[in-house]
């Protein structure tokens, strides 16, 4: 089960996680290497990778 919230965000963002919640739904195998999840099935291929570190650049912009 995945749950999210109600919450607005940026447009960018929104965007992004509707892609990833229609996106579970197709993943048929998955992977773990070194610090790489990798997620497949269908036209789906998504790697997420663990940094230790903070991005150097911001996801999003602060809202006023």
């Amino acid at each position: 089960m995945v749950a999210g919230t109600m919450m607005m965000a940026p447009p960018p963002l929104m965007d992004l996680e509707q892609r990833f919640c229609q996106s579970l739904p197709k993943i048929t195998r998955w992977s773990i290497t070194d610090s790489r999840l990798e997620l497949r099935g269908g036209d789906v291929e998504m790697d997420f990778i663990h940094y230790d570190a903070p991005p150097v650049e911001p996801v999003s912009e602060t809202l006023p």
